[in-house]
């Protein structure tokens, strides 16, 4: 793909949802009929695990079944014959965003109290699924902290999805440069910002013969969305980059 426009789309999708992200913290509850995304964040996690290897399938496997548990308890809290409160969630290395539905659910859509009881859920699930433990042998803690985004309709969501996306795979080509000393750290995050840019930093991958390491870095990038039983489902989020319709065309399991 041509990726000319990318950096300008994310600049400006980015600035777009900081000052969405700005707002839903002033608000005590998401409107009835807006879709509300959690979006949950390693503390530290990915400096421990992600920063320097091109993929740690152990612990994004485990956060990928941590997802899927926050789904199953999630729908187990409904009430009998309502509709599930998540629709579902993306995956990016350490980054999970929940897509919680317009309709009225038994948290009266009070976004403190879901955005906490996500992240915490999902820290717990989390750090049971990893089961790994520290060198004074104690059971390393996997935590997320969580921000609220109301949203409005599904094609905001759809565009938040793509812009997490994007940032995503920004990082991943700026590790792979890094761990292959394509880059310095200093070359990336200097004056000129090039780790900022997928359109300066995918040249560079290209002339360095790198492209092919892209679907590697990226198979943490998953959709977990209600199969045909209502529990989560995963399936991969491809990598290629691509216009916004064809990037669509990859999320059919998220029902909006």
């Amino acid at each position: 793909m041509n990726v000319e426009g990318l950096d300008i789309e994310l600049r400006d999708q980015t600035e777009r949802f900081r000052k969405i992200e700005a707002e839903s913290e002033t608000l005590r509850a998401a409107p009835n009929g807006a879709y509300l995304v959690v979006r949950a964040d390693g503390v530290k996690a990915s400096k421990r695990h992600l920063k320097d290897v091109m993929e740690n399938r152990k612990f994004t496997d485990a956060i990928s079944r941590a997802v899927v548990t926050c789904g199953v308890l999630w729908r187990s809290w409904a009430p009998n014959g309502a509709p599930p409160y998540l629709c579902g969630a993306v995956q990016f290395g350490d980054e999970v965003s929940f897509v919680i539905g317009p309709g009225p659910n038994h948290f009266e859509r009070r976004l403190l109290k879901m955005t906490t009881t996500l992240a915490s859920t999902l820290s717990a699930a989390a750090t049971a699924a990893f089961a790994q433990r520290t060198a004074g042998g104690h059971p390393e803690i996997v935590a997320f902290d969580g921000r609220p985004l109301v949203l409005g309709g599904s094609a905001a969501v759809h565009d938040y999805i793509r812009c997490r996306w994007l940032c995503a795979i920004r990082l991943v080509i700026n590790k792979i440069l890094r761990i292959r000393r394509v880059l310095s750290e200093q070359e990336q995050y200097g004056s000129d910002k090039l780790f900022d840019s997928i359109e300066r930093t995918n040249a560079h991958l290209v002339r360095a013969g790198l492209a092919n390491e892209v679907p590697k870095a990226c198979a943490d990038f998953r959709l977990h969305a209600p199969g045909d039983s209502g529990n989560f489902r995963s399936t991969a989020i491809s990598a290629r980059l691509c216009g916004p319709h064809e990037f669509g065309a990859q999320l059919p399991g998220l029902r909006l």
